[in-house]
């Protein structure tokens, strides 16, 4: 026993406040007596002394150290605090018994996050009629969401859809599942907020997930196209991308300083705006297909 050297392992990095899935290490052993201990092997010990994780000791760094690779061990799948230890198991290096040695380390395993995203729905949505919708849902560890049941409730929590999300992940995202569907409108001109969920995955990890709102408004639906031309008041050249509105329909112009929107009949406003002009706003009343011309003029911001 006396011929034995003592060895000390220390981690490498700061250990994350925070794990999700995977938790990455890397070692270093130091010999008192400066051996080179590549080739032995170094390992992580739960709070019920399994085995979850070993390294081998690759290079040593400086003469008197010996480091592991980065590696990764399993997180615990249950959310709560945990202490582990990184053990230098007590084994011979160049026919030399090297004693054991431990560092323990501390971490605390968060449940899995859903993030839940919902776009694509027009702006205003035509009351009584179908519009689309884009919903998808993302893992912060990354874990598989293909297939997962989601609902869409109303406005008192009433479920108006239900569906599943893609069994493919959307092209450009590193997790993200997404389905596209058309809902039923309301028969009514108001401002909604309906609710977007997912159930929780079937995971050996606990997962938390919160809603996403799905708000929007409906309208008259559109019967008449206007045409509308926006030209400079001075010049009478026409305008490109001015933004012009219609009650809650909107367009911009094109090369051509014209604008076509479909709108509801009745009274509405007519909203112009351009970057240097002053803005047009007039009521005027829709029965039929209409060209409208606007002027705006030109004032150019100081």
């Amino acid at each position: 026993m006396g011929n034995n050297h003592a060895t000390k392992i220390s981690l490498l990095g700061d250990m994350p406040a925070f794990v999700r899935a995977d938790i990455s290490l890397q070692a270093r052993v130091v010999c008192d007596a400066g051996c080179d201990l590549a080739g032995t092997m170094v390992r992580v010990i739960d709070g019920g002394d399994a085995i979850v994780g070993e390294a081998e000791l690759l290079y040593t760094s400086d003469g008197q150290d010996t480091i592991t690779d980065v590696f990764t061990v399993k997180a615990p799948m249950n959310a709560g605090e945990y202490t582990w230890r990184a053990v230098y198991p007590a084994q011979e290096c160049e026919g030399i018994r090297h004693d054991a040695s431990e560092t323990p380390f501390s971490f605390s395993v968060r449940p899995h996050s859903l993030s839940l995203s919902v776009w694509g729905i027009p702006f205003p949505v035509a009351r009584g009629g179908k519009f689309p919708i884009c919903v998808s849902a993302s893992c912060t560890a990354g874990c598989s969401l293909a297939n997962l049941p989601f609902t869409i409730c109303g406005d008192r929590g009433e479920e108006v859809f239900a569906g599943r999300l893609g069994a493919d992940i959307k092209e450009g995202t590193a997790s993200t599942y997404w389905a596209a569907l058309e809902l039923n409108a309301p028969d009514d001109e108001a401002l909604h907020k309906w609710t977007y969920r997912c159930a929780l995955p079937e995971s050996d990890h606990p997962h938390t997930a919160r809603t996403a709102p799905v708000s929007f408004r409906t309208d008259a639906p559109p019967e008449h196209t206007l045409e509308i031309k926006i030209v400079d008041g001075y010049e009478n050249r026409p305008l490109e991308d001015a933004n012009v509105m219609v009650g809650f329909y909107k367009a911009q112009t094109d090369a051509r300083g014209i604008a076509r929107i479909c709108v509801p009949g009745g009274t509405q406003e007519l909203r112009v705006s351009k970057e240097n002009y002053v803005p047009h706003n007039a009521l005027f009343s829709i029965d039929r297909d209409q060209t409208i011309e606007v002027g705006l003029l030109f004032q150019p911001m100081l």
